[in-house]
């Protein structure tokens, strides 16, 4: 997003959904004290997108609660609270909620029970753990939650603090509601750090780079320290490293010399391996590697090659058992095409 746009280019940002346009709204009026009236309508009418937004979360949770099952806001709901200056600066396409594992399918069974529709999802063992669920609320709209067991999929990534600990650090959200709660800031920045190289790539959403920035700048010398321990300990101070580099070069992210060193330190995480963006297909071979034993590597290979009749017909629709064969043969060329293709392209780049 060019600081340079004119107003009403930035209005038009903000209608399509491009989130960093929604700060740079701010900064202007902030150092301006007003704005054109098209700029200001649209920053209303985010500031109203986010309130309603934050109802419905409100009442998922409560949902959740009533069902005996504690839960933490994470990510852009999270972050727009903790570090924002207002939360609908960081506006969010779904909520990520993550709940004890021992409670996950009653999570699940509370927010069905409430209208909340599953997205087929394959039952690989590496995807497990995590949902997305969507509640349709009229005129093409809709609630998206996704809805985690633990912090993030990727194996490489399970020493991240599970939700006990989070917990035990736990913020309110008082934007949302009086029951929610997100992580502390150090917590925060570990997860948003660890997020956008377990799932994405660098350049895939400047966003996720500006909650980095601004989180960072919230952390005293003594959350700094326990920030380094937790990488250190979760295994992901490489991935951190390289985050807070990429912050330092884009934003002069401030970032105490002595954290940068202890986290240099570190050699031979696995989830460093994730630092090579080249799309889905290099992620399951690093999922597959970090597999151990025969028959593990063999039931992820069969599930994604041979999903469950039952995921193929939510997936694809039902029909006549002898159409099954011809939608595996479909999804396995057009799948592994589509990830050689993105992997070629990535390399090229890299």
């Amino acid at each position: 997003m060019d600081p340079a746009a004119t107003d009403e280019e930035l209005a038009r940002a903000i209608g399509e959904g491009v989130r960093p346009a929604l700060l740079l709204a701010w900064m202007r009026r902030e150092s301006q004290g007003a704005v054109a009236p098209v700029l200001g309508t649209a920053m209303r009418d985010a500031a109203a997108r986010e309130s309603l937004a934050a109802r419905r979360l409100d009442v998922a949770l409560a949902l959740l609660r009533a069902a005996g099952v504690p839960s933490l806001v994470l990510k852009g709901a999270a972050v727009s609270q903790l570090c924002y200056p207002e939360p609908w600066l960081r506006p969010r396409n779904d909520d990520d909620v993550l709940v004890p594992a021992d409670g996950f399918d009653t999570a699940q069974a509370a927010l069905r029970d409430a209208g909340y529709q599953a997205a087929p999802q394959n039952p690989a063992p590496e995807i497990v753990g995590q949902a997305h669920l969507h509640l349709p609320l009229g005129d093409g709209h809709f609630h998206a939650i996704d809805l985690h067991a633990r912090p993030l999929v990727p194996a490489a990534f399970c020493d991240l603090p599970p939700f006990e600990t989070l917990e035990a650090a736990a913020l309110p959200l008082p934007a949302i509601g009086p029951g929610a709660r997100g992580p502390s800031a150090p917590h925060a920045l570990l997860l948003g750090c660890a997020h956008r190289v377990a799932h994405h790539t660098p350049t895939e959403d400047p966003t996720w780079l500006v909650d980095l920035h601004l989180l960072a700048e919230r952390l005293d010398d003594r959350q700094w320290a326990d920030f380094a321990d937790l990488a250190v300990r979760s295994r992901v101070a490489e991935v951190c490293a390289a985050e807070l580099r990429r912050g330092i070069s884009t934003y002069q992210t401030p970032v105490p010399a002595g954290v940068l060193t202890r986290l240099a330190s570190v050699r031979g995480e696995e989830s460093a391996a994730y630092l090579v963006a080249l799309g889905p297909l290099y992620s399951h071979w690093l999922q597959f590697r970090h597999r151990s034993g025969v028959r593990a590597r063999a039931g992820m290979v069969a599930h994604h090659v041979l999903p469950p009749r039952a995921y193929m017909e939510a997936r694809f629709g039902a029909g006549p058992s002898y159409r099954l064969p011809w939608l595996y043969t479909r999804r396995a060329v057009m799948g592994f095409g589509r990830w050689a293709h993105e992997f070629a392209q990535r390399r090229r780049q890299a």
